[in-house]
Parts: structure tokens; C-alpha cells; sequence
């Protein structure tokens, strides 16, 4: 009986650790594309700022690098959405391998989807979020101590695997802080544009307050709040490496799930300011 409990017990800490980490892809999924639209209207602020002092003959060609440039950005945050992704698929996997009656095959999925993210991750590795390079956020990996599991297929495939993931977990922390830091910046310049242009500008003109005055007001300000502690989302990333960590040692319990899953609504929390900055007046 104390042998099955504990073998229950492993097969939880797996299937509730796989669901944390859907979760987790799926709020960097939505953080991704938030980013990108926030990188988007920050130039475009700059842009229209910047135009007058443009000479004329220049501007085709100032518009065209500069979108050269958002291209490259976006390209990153395509690829730390895969990698994320990728990361979530082979959780699933490891925890379908508590199955008993799982299946050689998976073995074979959990391998494919290692190799796809070593080859995003080689990317992600050299990649640049604007002035910040994700290679300087990388850190020191520690090495994992895989507990003995009743299912052997799922002990080998720890074995064979976990350095490897604990590199990938560390890389997709260090992009995840590049690309917080830079969706900071970028939202910055935005509610800086928004708040002269959509609360300023209208309060001190004489014409009438437009209707969406004082709901656009509270967005803008609210959002910025939200903002200034955007670092509170990059935790999710390096709490997810430190999850797979407990899962494969045996130590994953309510706690660390729930910190976890604490991290994750923080990553929410954040695309959730980032919408209401991009909200039309």
C-alpha cells in the first residue's frame, strides 16, 4: 500500500507539473504577441515623433530600416513562443509516461521534441531583444538528481534527458527576461504617447472631454502600475525550471505547484495591462 501511494503520489507530481507547464506556454503564447504589438506602437510613437526632423528624401528609407528592424524582433518572439511550446508538448509527454501502460513511442516523442528545441533554442541562444542580448542572461545549470520512479521508460528518459531540458529551461528564463525587459520599455514609450496625446492633450484644449476621456485616463494610468513590476512575470520562466527540478528529484509538492501557478497569473496579469494600453480611444 505505501508503495502504490508513492507511486500515485509521483504520477500526480508529473501530471500536475504538465499542466503547469501548458499553462505556462500558453501565457507566453499570449505575452509573445503582446510583446510584438508593443514593439510595433512603440516605434510607431517614435516614428511620428521623429518625422519633422526626417529630411523628406529620407523617410522612405528611415520607415523601411526601422521595420527591417521589427521584423528581426518579432522573429524572436515567434521563437520564444515555440520553444515554450515545445517545452509544454514534452511535459505532457513525460507525464503520459507515467501511464502504465505507456508506450515505446513516447520515448520517441520526447527525443524528436528535445532535438526541435535544441534547434529553436540555438536561435534564441544569439538572439538580440533590442540592446539586450539573451546569451548574458543565461546562467549556471544545476545538475538534477533523478529519483528512482516505478515506471522505468519515464526514469531513463530523466536519465537521458534532464541536463539537457535544465539548459533549455535556463535559456527560455533568459529570453523571457530579455523580452519582459524589452515589452517594459516598449509599453513605456506607448502610455508616455497615449497619456499626451488621449488624457493631457485633451484636458488642457477647450473643446468638450471626449466621453472615453476618464475611462481612457484610469486604463493608461492602471496600466502603468501593472508595468513597473513586469520583472513579478519573468519569474514564471526560471520558477518552471526550478519545478522540473523538483519533479525529477521528488519533491514537487502543493507549494511548489502553486508558486508555480502564482507566477504564471503574474504573466497574465501583465498581458492583461499590456491590452488595456493597447485599447483605441
Amino acid at each position: 500500500m505505501l508503495l502504490t501511494a508513492c507511486a500515485t503520489g509521483r504520477i500526480n507530481q508529473f501530471r500536475q507539473f504538465a499542466d503547469a507547464g501548458i499553462s505556462y506556454a500558453e501565457a507566453v503564447d499570449a505575452l509573445t504577441r503582446e510583446a510584438a504589438s508593443a514593439t510595433v506602437d512603440a516605434d510607431s510613437a517614435v516614428l511620428a515623433r521623429t518625422r519633422s526632423s526626417v529630411p523628406q528624401d529620407d523617410r522612405a528609407r528611415t520607415v523601411l530600416e526601422h521595420n527591417q528592424l521589427i521584423r528581426q524582433r518579432v522573429e524572436v518572439l515567434a521563437d520564444l513562443r515555440r520553444h515554450a511550446r515545445l517545452l509544454g508538448a514534452y511535459f505532457v509527454t513525460l507525464a503520459s509516461m507515467t501511464d502504465p501502460d505507456a508506450a515505446s513511442e513516447f520515448g520517441v516523442a520526447a527525443s524528436e521534441l528535445v532535438e526541435s528545441l535544441g534547434v529553436v533554442g540555438a536561435r534564441l541562444r544569439t538572439a538580440r531583444v533590442g540592446d539586450l542580448a539573451v546569451d548574458d542572461f543565461t546562467g549556471r545549470v544545476v545538475e538534477i538528481s533523478v529519483a528512482h520512479l516505478q515506471k522505468a521508460v519515464l526514469e531513463r528518459e530523466l536519465r537521458a534527458r534532464s541536463a539537457l531540458l535544465a539548459r533549455e529551461l535556463d535559456l527560455q528564463q533568459a529570453a523571457m527576461h530579455a523580452v519582459v525587459q524589452g515589452m517594459r520599455a516598449d509599453l513605456a514609450i506607448v502610455l508616455r504617447s497615449q497619456e499626451k496625446l488621449e488624457v493631457v492633450d485633451p484636458y488642457r484644449g477647450n473643446a468638450k472631454l471626449p466621453k472615453s476621456w476618464a475611462k481612457r485616463r484610469r486604463e493608461i494610468l492602471t496600466a502603468s502600475m501593472a508595468i513597473a513590476s513586469a520583472e513579478a512575470a519573468g519569474l514564471a520562466a526560471r520558477r518552471l525550471g526550478e519545478s522540473f527540478a523538483a519533479v525529477a528529484e521528488n519533491r514537487f509538492g502543493v507549494a511548489e505547484f502553486l508558486s508555480l501557478m502564482g507566477d504564471i497569473q503574474q504573466t497574465l496579469d501583465l498581458i492583461a495591462a499590456a491590452r488595456g494600453v493597447g485599447q483605441d480611444e
